[in-house]
């Protein structure tokens, strides 16, 4: 038994004295107290005071107590933290009602403090908690786009605090915009396959359309069209709400690059070669990013962030080529109608592998 603890009971007056704090304890506060107040009823509080009088003396210096444990008493009553924190303040204000100083009253608290793991039954040895398992409704995955963009954002932690961290940057990326958007089409322009997407009508151009590849340059007014939309989808990722109109424009996006039926434009663009511009724009992205000179906590948080946005944008696109869901009816994939594109398992690789690149750049950066 400490000299602190002895002090404490002897300094009360003894276990006769508790019982009076205990009566004041329970009669004055606890049982109007609407915090916890609920837990006493249909209690015993005759015994109720005596035994606290008794565990208080000893947990004071005082005889042994020979009551249940703690955590055994109190199991069943499935106490949290600010139930505990109500009875520590109900017996401080009991023992100022006795004019117990608030330097003794400050060692009493500590003692009681010490008790708190025991009382929330937090030293019981128990059984793992096991998360409940949510369910994904596979038929709506392949249906239904906001459901399905719930589900991945959902899954790769894609929340209001990635929104946040994106649209902390708008203002310094805005006059980037440009730059990102020359650097795409320059990547675009260097291989034929990539050049030949190029030279159809893209929606919503009513422009003249140069069909000849080796005639089309980057000036071109339907190249220029392109641009000109890229810069917005690049506006609307930075300072959009990402709602369900949102999610349906990133759905648009993806769906008029393919050869799905009902669109107006003519481009029907391989996978693949979507996979790798999705890599090379998050390339291009951290490396805009990184000009910022941000703190390195916000940079990170800022890049991962456009790491899924990346990600859930690639999973549109895939949706329309991948032959998952061909069992379930009015599912999105092209499979559906005669591909004249198909999803391989060659750019499902590359798609894999641009995101992992993407991701442990940001780690390393």
């Amino acid at each position: 038994m400490s000299a602190v603890e002895q002090t404490l009971y002897e300094t009360l007056g003894g276990e006769e004295t508790i019982g009076k704090v205990v009566d004041v304890f329970y009669n004055k506060y606890v049982l109007n107290d609407d915090r916890i107040k609920d837990f006493f009823v249909g209690v015993d509080m005759e015994k109720q005071r005596l035994m606290q009088t008794k565990f208080l003396a000893f947990a004071f210096g005082g005889p042994a107590f020979n009551g249940k444990k703690m955590n055994v008493a109190h199991r069943h009553l499935k106490l949290k933290d600010e139930h505990f924190d109500a009875v520590i303040d109900d017996l401080g204000k009991a023992l100022r009602d006795f004019d117990v100083s608030d330097e003794i009253i400050a060692k009493i608290v500590a003692v009681a403090e010490t008790t708190r793991d025991d009382v929330l039954g937090r030293t019981e040895k128990s059984a793992p908690v096991v998360p409940e398992m949510e369910h994904v409704d596979r038929e709506l995955l392949h249906t239904d786009p906001i459901y399905r963009f719930q589900y991945v954002a959902k899954f790769v932690d894609f929340s209001d605090k990635d929104v946040e961290a994106i649209k902390s940057v708008a203002e310094q990326l805005a006059p980037l915009g440009s730059v990102l958007v020359d650097a795409v089409y320059d990547k675009l322009h260097k291989f034929d396959v990539t050049w030949a997407s190029m030279a159809k009508r893209h929606e919503g151009y009513s422009g003249q359309v140069v069909e000849n590849v080796d005639d089309l340059g980057v000036d071109s007014s339907q190249i220029k069209y392109r641009k000109d939309m890229l810069t917005r989808y690049i506006g609307r990722l930075l300072t959009n709400p990402y709602d369900e109109r949102m999610i349906k424009y990133l759905d648009w996006v993806a769906k008029i690059h393919t050869d799905i039926p009902g669109k107006q434009s003519k481009i029907n663009v391989e996978y693949i070669h979507i996979s790798a511009l999705l890599g090379f724009v998050e390339s291009t992205l951290i490396w805009a990013i990184s000009t910022l000179k941000l703190e390195r906590e916000h940079e990170l948080r800022v890049i991962l962030a456009f790491n899924k946005v990346l990600w859930l944008q690639n999973d549109f696109f895939a949706k329309y080529y991948a032959k998952d869901g061909s069992d379930v009816p009015n599912s999105f994939g092209l499979h559906a109608h005669p591909p004249k594109s198909k999803f391989s398992l060659q750019s499902a690789i590359i798609g894999g592998a641009v995101a992992a690149i993407g991701f442990l750049v940001a780690r390393r950066l």
